[in-house]
């Protein structure tokens, strides 16, 4: 993203490596502030992966257009995925777990 990694504490990000459209990224936010400014940086993300597998893999495009950009706290999640809501909800259920 262009947000600034100055206001990153820690990131997890993971791609399909067979050039298919799945990707996951979760990024801790030293400031609950800068959370919608990540969110739209991921949004811009997404809009810019559409664009690039409209041009070289056209199927793939209904992946993206089904993208999750989700958030907990100063923790926000991007998703990628057939299973988007599967992924959602393991990701959230990790605060609720945490909570307790």
């Amino acid at each position: 993203s262009d947000l600034s990694y100055d206001v990153v504490d820690s990131y997890f990000y993971a791609y399909a490596t067979d050039g298919t459209a799945e990707e996951i990224a979760v990024i801790k936010l030293k400031d609950a502030s800068d959370v919608p400014s990540m969110m739209q940086a991921m949004h811009s993300h997404i809009e810019s992966r559409q664009g690039t597998f409209q041009e070289y893999a056209p199927d793939q495009v209904a992946l993206t257009e089904k993208a999750v950009v989700t958030r907990q706290g100063t923790y926000v999640a991007l998703i990628i995925s057939a299973k988007c809501g599967l992924v959602q909800k393991a990701f959230e259920a990790g605060f609720s777990s945490a909570e307790q």
